[in-house]
């Protein structure tokens, strides 16, 4: 079990500030329970680790409006490397009064950016890597995630400035859905909320699983790991058919794990960020909710298997932020996901030579800022521009549905060892837990409010079939096979799921 802590005041920026953290809580939970460390205890949790800058939960703070930022001995250290007299500078991280495209513009956006790199790799180092490797020294994973919403994860404040460098020392890439940030048909619901904030609907449809998705696939240490902590405090009117539609919704979007929030321990009932699935036997629908995380186990063991497949990089928007010149991700990632063309969300640090990234094979980047474009080797696509004209050009392969309504979302993985012991139970005479498959695999989600009827062409050939999750068997598809590609006979009704999985079957039963 993960264990969080709260309440402890600590300087991110500071080594020895974090060192006192480590001492106060992780080094006390191991002189009680070393025991159960990698057993019992599998990893630490921080939740929502923030710099602390600012009025709790602010938005709308980024660099240039009237707020205190952090700061450090080490950031004053980096600021003289970088900016050498950074005294006579540093009011241009407020000062907005510079004439566009002057030389003092230049300036500001130059301070501005050595300042959040200054204070990212100072989180990333002093912080999330120590903590990090402190855990992996006594046999337990790091885990956990920041404030993503309304812009925080690459800002100060509530957030740590910078999504992946602030969670690059854990080992799961962590993201959170809460409160109602995600649920049907809400793309298109910008209501604001009771602070008088837009809901920023497009974030929490197109860029937050992307997020955790990306940083998985993108980074060795997390090895494809992609974490949700999902259904907190959406109060007692969600219940398993909405959880349903929030499990394939993140899936699909290539998230593998997933934290149900919350079990309380507290008498029901408890007020606390609703609902509690067991509630002390007052939940009537607590025993469905087992056969949804039994769905929910079957399809992560088998998909988090392979390898997520993306063609497009999609570089993090943090750096055009801080400078002044950007377009938000999730405008391009609805765009690209709603088009079916894979991509993950990647940072700037990606393209730098490091061991802790893995080579992914892009085909083109698309870059949400004109100011700062990294070198590599990729057809450049500008976010301002026509991207979808821009790729078709490009020749890239896509996944072609029907896209009369509702909306289908699609998830691609590589090949890779495949192993169906998730399905061990549907005949005893099989012993499917030893046997290995080496199959291209599609999830299809139907997130719309009606049933999907149509043929989806995938770029995939050979034998395939199909796995019912829910039902835990093997079953038949209709398909045709085409140059290069396969069409599948595709009916999905609303908050249902499908995979897909082309490779011999080598003998194993088809349940009808």
């Amino acid at each position: 079990m993960p264990f969080r802590n709260f309440g402890i005041c600590t300087n991110m920026m500071n080594k020895d500030s974090v060192r006192l953290l480590i001492d106060a809580v992780y080094e006390t939970h191991w002189d009680h329970f070393k025991e159960h460390f990698g057993k019992t205890i599998a990893g630490f949790f921080s939740d929502e680790p923030e710099l602390g800058n600012g009025h709790l939960y602010d938005v709308n703070n980024q660099l240039g409006t009237d707020i205190d930022l952090p700061f450090s001995k080490d950031l004053e250290a980096e600021l003289e490397k970088s900016l050498g007299d950074w005294k006579s500078k540093i009011h241009l991280l407020w000062d907005n009064s510079a004439p566009e495209g002057s030389d003092s513009e230049k300036e500001t956006a130059k301070v501005r950016l050595a300042y959040m790199n200054a204070v990212t790799t100072l989180v990333r180092d002093c912080f999330s890597y120590q903590v990090g490797d402190w855990c992996r020294s006594h046999g337990v994973s790091y885990i956990g995630h920041s404030i993503e919403d309304n812009g925080e994860h690459a800002r100060t404040g509530s957030g740590l400035g910078h999504y992946f460098r602030g969670l690059e020392g854990q080992d799961f890439a962590g993201i959170d859905d809460i409160g109602g940030q995600v649920y049907p048909q809400g793309e298109e619901d910008f209501t604001p909320d009771f602070k008088g904030e837009p809901r920023n609907a497009t974030f929490y449809h197109f860029m937050l699983g992307r997020l955790g998705s990306s940083a998985a696939n993108i980074e060795r240490q997390k090895n494809g790991r992609a974490l949700c902590e999902i259904f907190g405090n959406y109060g007692w009117t969600e219940g398993v058919q909405l959880e349903k539609y929030l499990l394939d919704h993140f899936i699909s979007r290539g998230i593998n794990y997933f934290v149900p929030h919350a079990f309380s321990p507290k008498a029901f009932p408890d007020p606390d960020c609703p609902p509690h699935f067991y509630a002390h036997g007052h939940n009537p629908q607590y025993r469905h909710f087992g056969a949804l995380m039994q769905y929910t186990n079957r399809v992560c063991t088998l998909l988090s298997s392979g390898v997520r497949v993306s063609d497009v990089a999609l570089l993090y928007h943090a750096e055009g932020e801080w400078t002044g010149d950007y377009i938000p991700n999730e405008q391009t990632a609805r765009i690209l996901e709603e088009n079916q063309i894979s991509f993950d969300i990647v940072p700037f640090d990606y393209f730098n030579p490091d061991k802790k990234y893995v080579p992914r094979n892009y085909k083109a980047l698309v870059v949400p800022c004109e100011r700062l474009i990294p070198e590599t080797g990729l057809p450049v696509i500008k976010a301002s521009d026509n991207v979808l004209e821009k790729l078709e050009e490009l020749g890239l392969p896509k996944i072609k549905t029907n896209h009369q309504s509702p909306y289908l979302s699609v998830l691609q993985v590589e090949p890779s060892s495949f192993y169906f012991s998730s399905v061990r139970d549907v005949n005893e005479t099989f012993n499917l837990s030893d046997i290995c498959y080496y199959p291209v695999a599609y999830f299809f989600s139907n997130q719309g409010k009606d049933a999907y009827s149509g043929v989806v062409t995938v770029p995939s050939r050979g034998p395939c079939f199909s796995y019912n999750a829910w039902d835990n068997r093997l079953e038949a598809i209709e398909h045709q096979e085409n140059n290069g590609s396969t069409d599948l006979k595709v009916f999905l009704e609303p908050s249902k799921s499908l995979i897909i999985i082309f490779g011999d079957p080598q003998g194993l039963p088809v349940w009808s």
